[in-house]
């Protein structure tokens, strides 16, 4: 007899075998779909404080914003569903395809009917995705409000504003930006889904699986208020090469990645320079957010290179924070960009005489 009780959640097969037909970790660390789109998936609660962070570091209301973004990416995904354009029974087959894809994707259940969403991520998000879905079924465009009337419930009011549905604009690439059709190779996802009401979860943890298109229109959209933003933490950034609105939009993500994971009650632990693969692999990797192909250097000056995506400051922010976390030294970073590598140098912030 066990000393201790089992309390593991089951796993979900069949939510497990969608999955996996669906997704794939490529060579760079990045999730990606058919379609060689990148996708991140996040402790929701993280997520939820990422958010909320971001804006306040950018230091003015974001929420619209990140919406807007949220129903554009939204939006564009949808096209390549494949969903049924006519038929008698087309709106009842294309609700249950959607309603399978924000199950599978942890985004929570909607209502396209009563119009209400319930989810644990921000509302900010789940409003955008659930705009763009409801335009998208019923082929009109409308404005939307949205009230959070409890932690996970938030009702939707609807205005019909026109029938014309022009695709939002693409992408603008960063220059830490790649072309994600290059990590189209990829093996099985190393994780399993568990089993619990409504909710994608992995070690216990609910989690969502997010686009990182959608966190490339964030920053895209945070570089306009560059301009409007003054904070000394951005200041322990050194970004070689780019515009005043590039760097601000970088140091911005960094910095807000980098303090989410100091906020966590995660411990790194790092014994050599070859320590950092495993726990990158771990912490990182196998959830989407990017990989190292090198490292170099000591324990208070070590140097990284990384392969871009769009996804990468994000995932510099969060390796500066394991980096911190380990060291217990607060760090000086220098970022800097070659061909299809970036360098990431992570020293001590100051140096103390002895």
């Amino acid at each position: 007899m066990p000393l201790v009780d089992d309390n593991s959640i089951p796993i979900n097969k069949l939510l497990n075998a969608d999955f996996s037909r669906i997704f794939k970790l490529s060579h760079r660390g990045t999730i990606i779909d058919a379609e060689g789109n990148e996708w991140l998936m996040w402790k929701v609660d993280e997520l939820n404080n990422w958010l909320r962070l971001f804006e306040t570091n950018l230091g003015i209301p974001f929420g619209r914003k990140i919406h807007n973004c949220a129903a554009d990416c939204e939006e564009i995904k949808l096209q390549t569903l494949g969903l049924k354009k006519r038929g008698f029974f087309k709106k009842n087959y294309n609700k249950n395809i959607l309603l399978s894809r924000w199950r599978l994707l942890g985004w929570g259940v909607p209502n396209f009917t009563k119009n209400k969403i319930e989810s644990n991520c921000m509302p900010s998000i789940t409003a955008g995705f659930y705009l763009a879905t409801k335009e998208y079924l019923e082929q009109k465009r409308f404005k939307i409000e949205w009230n959070q009337v409890s932690d996970k419930l938030v009702n939707v009011n609807l205005s019909h504003v026109g029938d014309e549905l022009p695709m939002p604009n693409k992408l603008v690439d960063f220059p830490w930006s790649l072309n994600s059709k290059r990590a189209m190779v990829g093996e099985n996802i190393p994780f399993e889904l568990e089993e619990m009401a409504d909710n994608l979860v992995v070690d216990g943890e609910i989690m969502s699986v997010l686009p990182v298109d959608l966190f490339a229109r964030i920053i895209h959209t945070s570089a306009g208020y560059s301009s409007q933003t003054e904070s000394s933490k951005f200041h322990s950034w050194i970004c070689d090469g780019l515009t005043e609105s590039q760097i601000f939009a970088l140091t911005l993500t960094c910095q807000t990645s980098k303090e989410i994971f100091l906020k966590s009650d995660s411990h790194i632990f790092i014994q050599d320079l070859d320590s950092w693969k495993e726990i990158i692999q771990y912490r990182l990797k196998r959830f989407g957010f990017g990989d190292i192909i090198s490292v170099s250097g000591e324990e208070h000056n070590t140097g990284f290179v990384i392969e871009k995506s769009h996804s990468s400051p994000i995932f510099i922010g969060m390796l500066v924070g394991m980096w911190e976390r380990a060291t217990g030294k607060a760090s000086q970073c220098t970022i800097s960009f070659e061909d299809n590598k970036i360098s990431l140098q992570i020293t001590t912030l100051l140096e103390y005489a002895p």
